[in-house]
């Protein structure tokens, strides 16, 4: 990281004090839902209507009184706003028209989009200007902006040049004193006189830098006293000498907070600073002749940027200053993994359509690429921040079924295409007798390829081989027999085994190769040691005790005993308890053949005490070496335990509707500690890999801007498309993902210890850390601010509850290397291991309707699914049954059952006066909404699994009462700060309110 001074001078005696107020506005919330009501949306529209109405109400009264709003196209301004408050438009539109407010550019898809591909990011920025749905900025309020808010301050290396390339000329990102924060812990305290202005930043030294508008929120404000006081510090400095400039103290916020307005208090406390919203901001800026409001924009007009900052890490405003509220829960990850499956499935579209003729290609992309109704439209608006986040531990009930459906239909479109385009391309003409299955493996067409170099792919081909075969060959079409092996077996009702051919091919990114598989003779001979992996390269040991006892690359250890360390963080009581594992089983798996490769099992159990006693989660492990890479693939499954679910979170930001066990803090199922240390004078380098295609790199030097943060509980600055690392500049370890299973666009946040002076590091693939935020003492303040955030955050809380119960699987790739940077070798084979190549059946066996090996793997699963349904165990209850009021509705949510026999459930209710219960069967869900109740009335509901005319028992039964969901106010939300934080802010804002008078009195003289 980087600062370089740029002089800029101006007249001091026309200096000022700016002030520009951001209204971000968002409909669609990960903490509440879809009605225009408390529980959704209708507080957005109190509350804008509000802001609205205390800003005409100033300028009617002759006031200064204006500032920016940004929108975003899809949800708000295309969806939402013109059926349910279609004069919100109309009254910003008439405020911009007046030369009143300004727009800044919001998002059209309100998207993740550091995690955009190129194509995804460009198109909702135009979509967000304009667009064929007329919900484009240009389109309703005639402006085009110059400054983009980028959701959630989410930003990556790459994106300055195609926003330069679309006219955007500059970004708002939080800097602030709170754990809402963009830039903060990145950077060293800038100077008021910079810090309050406009910046230029880069990302890496090479790319052109971009204007960044630094922003803070009304918990800055707080921290810095309050407005007034923040106003009366910054002009002292001006006529001192110290800031030789204008400044903007610019606030930037979601326009349906609280924060925005009044809040109602005796009137002998109405003079107590931060209590009244937007009118006493406007009141502070109006009573000082050197103080003005203004908008990005137009300050930029008078006042270029006097400092540039390099900020390597890619950036977000959640918690723990990076991808924390939205990458690190089950839900989302769930979510991801269909997002980015649909991409995997569109560059193997793509792939296959180049190759058919041209009067084919046309209409495949349309179904890809072209209108609302494509694969690619439902992935760019499923991108929202909100399907992921920032609410945590999960979002909104209504939020995840609806992501979830938007999703899933992307990727099942995308699926359909793939499929359509490889049935052109079968042939069925191969008569071979000896070939069981004839198939062909090809390249994904991802978009960051530009070259034809050939690289190594590891394929998977799901099979069904006939019970007779004892052995399989594998040949090309030159009919060179080819390495080949038959893992993850299961056995099938009628005998036959599923599994999945294993092997390796070399292709180039726009190439495919046939295969033939044949019988042959069973060859396999079992390892001499189950507990060894190893070939020229890489060295695995394990143990039953440490689980992984060595790791080595080319003779140079990378981890000891201490290298694979699982726990869970569980609240007993009021004590947090670490929960870890005692021992391993090593065991080898049970494969059908193995050629070229060598594969270890490891299983373990970690126990959590609970009030109802010790439950366990089951970890297993399958590691897989071949003997020609430099790496080894973990397969990983965990499931972990369930414990009943008792807590209801639903405060001023948050109604998730759904019961949650709060006691799970922390999850870390295949947690890394490799043994790289940095020199006590030098910093531990993080590399990633993002959508763009760009690897970049930051190093973990945060003791350097504030020792406080020499030790970070949790962190997670890196996107990873792909892969990450970590290395000391001489040696490293890379962790990839694949596509194929679970995928999160920040899939591995970590731990860092630098209490000692030397760094040490933990990395925790599909995990998630918590503990202390960030300290950001070294931006000033008095830290009441940021505890206010942590108090009423709904961003913060621990992701641990949404893991309780879940069954998860994820793909692993670990390389140990040499050296700073992974070689591009070791890049693109992780890249190949994020997309695994393309197949399709030319031939498999008799299955005439097999195109694709998703084919294959429904017919094993319909079979599994079989013989589970022949299980005599009692269906499941229904868990975590919740009903939520709503105006003359119950919504009733309860935990998602996996069991297969459940083919749906029934649902009944009745009120409490009455002894006749109403009753609907519905298909597989877990949620259904009861209508046409009374409000005010108490109903009692209940719910059971069905399974054809048979049933499980009855759920526990609950009450709700109908009727509109009550506002939460500031205050009561605040009642959560200690005495000693509400002593400091009360003392601060006192000794302001009396000290102030003199301080103008002097500033006038002046």
């Amino acid at each position: 990281m980087t600062i370089t001074k740029q002089t800029h001078k101006r007249n001091q005696e026309a200096h000022k004090v700016y002030v520009s107020l951001g209204f971000h506005v968002n409909f669609y919330h990960s903490w509440r839902g879809d009605t225009p009501d408390e529980a959704g949306f209708g507080t957005d529209i109190r509350v804008i209507g509000e802001i609205l109405r205390m800003l005409d109400k100033a300028n009617e009264a002759g006031l200064e009184a204006f500032g920016y709003w940004d929108f975003d196209g899809y949800w708000t301004l295309q969806e939402i706003l013109p059926t349910y408050a279609p004069d919100i438009i109309e009254k910003v539109a008439r405020r911009v028209q007046v030369g009143l407010d300004d727009i800044v550019l919001g998002s059209y898809n309100n998207g993740a989009n550091y995690a955009a591909t190129e194509r995804e990011f460009r198109i909702t920025n135009t979509y967000a200007l304009e667009n064929p749905y007329g919900s484009g900025v240009k389109q309703l309020f005639g402006v085009t902006p110059k400054v983009l808010r980028p959701q959630e301050c989410m930003y990556t290396v790459g994106q300055n040049a195609i926003l330069k390339s679309q006219g955007i000329e500059g970004i708002v990102l939080y800097y602030a004193h709170t754990p809402f924060n963009t830039l903060g812990a990145f950077i060293p305290s800038l100077s008021p006189g910079d810090r309050y202005n406009p910046l230029l930043m880069r990302m890496t030294e090479e790319e052109e830098p971009i204007v960044v508008f630094p922003a803070i929120c009304p918990s800055d404000v707080i921290d810095n006293v309050s407005l007034d006081h923040m106003l009366l510090d910054l002009r002292e400095r001006q006529l001192s000498g110290e800031i030789n400039s204008d400044v903007l103290v610019h606030i930037n916020f979601d326009a349906d907070a609280e924060y925005w307005l009044p809040v109602h208090v005796p009137k002998f406390l109405d003079w107590f600073p931060n209590i009244g919203g937007l009118e006493e901001y406007i009141k502070v800026v109006n009573q000082y002749s050197w103080a003005a409001f203004t908008t990005p924009e137009r300050y930029l007009e008078t006042n270029p940027p006097m400092k540039e900052i390099l900020v390597r890490q890619d950036l977000a405003d959640g918690g723990f200053d990076g991808s924390y509220s939205w990458a690190e829960k089950y839900s989302t990850q769930k979510l991801w993994s269909q997002l980015e499956q649909s991409r995997w499935k569109t560059y193997q579209a793509e792939a296959l359509i180049k190759k058919l003729p041209e009067k084919d290609q046309d209409k495949f992309r349309i179904d890809l690429w072209d209108g609302d109704n494509s694969s690619f439209f439902k992935r760019m608006i499923g991108l929202t921040t909100t399907h992921f986040g920032m609410s945590t531990p999960v979002v909104n009930e209504q939020r995840e079924a609806r992501a979830e459906a938007l999703l899933v239909d992307a990727n099942q479109q995308a699926y359909e295409l793939v499929h359509q385009a490889a049935k052109l391309k079968q042939d069925r003409g191969n008569e071979r007798l000896d070939v069981l299955y004839d198939f062909e493996v090809f390249a994904p067409d991802v978009p960051w390829e530009s070259d034809k170099t050939h690289s190594l792919f590891v394929a998977k081909v799901p099979v069904i081989l006939p019970n007779d075969v004892r052995g399989v060959l594998l040949k090309g079409e030159d009919e060179k027999e080819i390495p080949v092996s038959i893992i993850d077996v299961e056995q099938m009702s009628d005998g036959r085994l599923g599994g999945t051919l294993l092997f390796l091919t070399e292709l180039a990114s726009d190439e495919s190769k046939r295969f033939y598989l044949v019988e042959g003779v069973d060859e396999q001979t079992k390892p001499e040691k189950i507990d060894l992996l190893e070939n020229e390269r890489i060295l695995m040991q394990f143990s039953e005790n440490a689980g992984i006892e060595r790791v080595e690359i080319d003779g140079e250890r990378i981890g000891g005993e201490d290298f694979l360390q699982p726990f869970i963080t569980y609240r007993q009581g009021k004590k947090l308890t670490v929960c870890k594992n005692t021992a391993y089983q090593v065991s080898c798996p049970d494969d059908f053949q193995w050629h070229g490769i060598k594969r270890v099992l490891l299983s373990a159990n970690i126990p959590i005490e609970t009030d109802e006693g010790t439950v366990n989660s089951e970890l297993k492990y399958t590691f897989t070496l071949f003997d020609a890479l430099p790496f080894v693939l973990v397969d990983v499954v965990v499931d972990y335990a369930f414990t009943p679910p008792r807590d209801v979170i639903q405060n001023v930001q948050q109604k998730l509707r759904r019961l949650l066990d709060e006691n799970w803090i922390e999850v870390a199922p295949f947690q890394v500690h490799p043994n790289i240390e940095s020199r006590e004078d030098d910093y531990l380098r993080v590399w990633k890999h993002n959508y763009l295609g760009i690897t970049s790199y930051y190093d973990l030097d945060y003791r350097e801007i504030n020792f406080e943060n020499r030790a970070l509980d949790s962190f997670n600055h890196q996107v990873t498309a792909g892969w990450t690392a970590v290395s000391d500049k001489e040696k490293g370890l890379l962790i990839g993902q694949s596509a194929e299973r679970l995928t999160s666009m920040a899939f591995c946040p970590m731990r860092l210890d630098g209490t000692d002076g030397k760094q040490q590091i933990w990395l925790n693939p599909f995990g998630s850390y918590f503990g202390k935020q960030s300290n950001y003492a070294h931006m000033g303040g008095n830290g009441v601010g940021a505890v206010v955030t942590e108090v009423l955050s709904g961003a913060l809380k621990p992701n641990g509850p949404s893991f309780n119960g879940k069954y998860v699987q994820y793909s692993l790739l670990l390389a140990p290397y040499v050296g700073d940077c992974p070689s591009s070798d070791l890049q693109r084979a992780a890249m190949n291991h994020f997309y695994l190549p393309g197949i399709f059946y030319h031939r498999a066996l008799d299955f005439e309707h097999v195109v694709l090996g998703e084919d294959l793997e429904a017919m094993m699963a319909a079979d599994l699914k079989l013989q589970q349904m022949n299980s005599k165990e009692p269906l499941p209850v229904p868990a975590a049954l919740i009903a939520n009021p709503s105006t003359e509705n119950a919504d009733v949510v309860w935990e998602p059952i996996q069991d297969v026999r459940v083919s749906g459930f029934e649902v009944r209710w009745k009120d409490a006066g009455s002894s006749d219960e109403k009753s609907v069967k519905i298909r597989v869900d877990n949620r259904y909404q009861i209508e046409n109740l009374v409000d005010g009335e108490k109903y009692f509901i209940r719910v059971r699994s069905l399974k054809g005319d048979s049933a499980s028992l009855w759920s526990r039964t609950v009450t709700c009462v109908p009727g509109a969901v009550p506002v939460v106010s500031v205050l009561k939300a605040l009642k959560g700060l200690s005495l000693a934080t509400i002593w400091k802010f009360v003392s601060a804002s006192i000794w302001h309110v009396l000290s102030a008078p003199a301080r103008r009195r002097k500033l006038e003289r002046k």
